[in-house]
């Protein structure tokens, strides 16, 4: 893995492993406890109407356990749309932190996407020294929480918990938000990624 195009972050024996603008996507990227990867894939969609791209001014990580993002939708010399975005690693997880900000001066709108995925394999298995059948992690969906599980052949029940914003609507790989904000508005938006590790005993802050 070339960490000078990735972006990592650890607290404890948690740490999150994405690319350049904070996506977990593919290969090695993902959300490890320990030696287990607990998320494969965790990725936003900035989707606004009317079409247009969003682009990343800044990306940073001013500490180890902290990122910052600044993704903005230009239309010619004006940004029409604004989304900063906070990502901070704990030792049971992550929380996610975003504020949408309508800069122009007419309503905009805007979907977001928050694409899910967990495989629960080994940090060897993540590397592609071995690939091997697993069976599709167990699935609980509500209205605002997304809840994944596996139990390891050694009995070991691993799960990991994310809780959305009440704007949210979860759905089996992930959540949606729909947005529709008048000029200078601005909402926040939050997910919340909580660990259950039998094996990990690092204390909840």
């Amino acid at each position: 893995m070339d960490f000078s195009h990735n972006v990592v972050l650890k607290e404890h024996y948690t740490f999150f492993v994405g690319d350049a603008g904070g996506r977990a996507q593919s290969g090695e990227h993902g959300l490890y406890n320990r030696d287990t990867r607990m998320l494969s894939r965790y990725a936003w969609r900035f989707l606004p109407s009317g079409g247009g791209a969003f682009q990343t001014l800044v990306a940073t990580s001013p500490r180890p356990d902290v990122f910052h993002a600044h993704d903005a939708l230009i239309d010619g010399p004006s940004q029409r749309l604004a989304v900063r975005r906070r990502l901070h690693a704990y030792a049971d997880g992550l929380l996610d932190e975003l504020e949408v900000t309508n800069t122009s001066l007419e309503r905009q709108s805007l979907s977001l996407e928050l694409e899910i995925g967990a495989d629960f394999v080994d940090l060897f298995e993540a590397r592609g020294w071995h690939h091997l059948d697993r069976a599709e992690p167990d699935l609980q969906v509500g209205q605002h929480e997304l809840v994944l599980a596996h139990t390891a052949s050694d009995g070991v029940r691993q799960r990991v918990a994310l809780t959305f914003d009440a704007l949210a609507a979860a759905r089996p790989d992930g959540a949606d938000w729909e947005l529709s904000l008048a000029p200078g508005e601005h909402v926040q938006l939050q997910v919340r990624v909580r660990i259950d590790n039998p094996l990990d005993d690092a204390p909840t802050p």
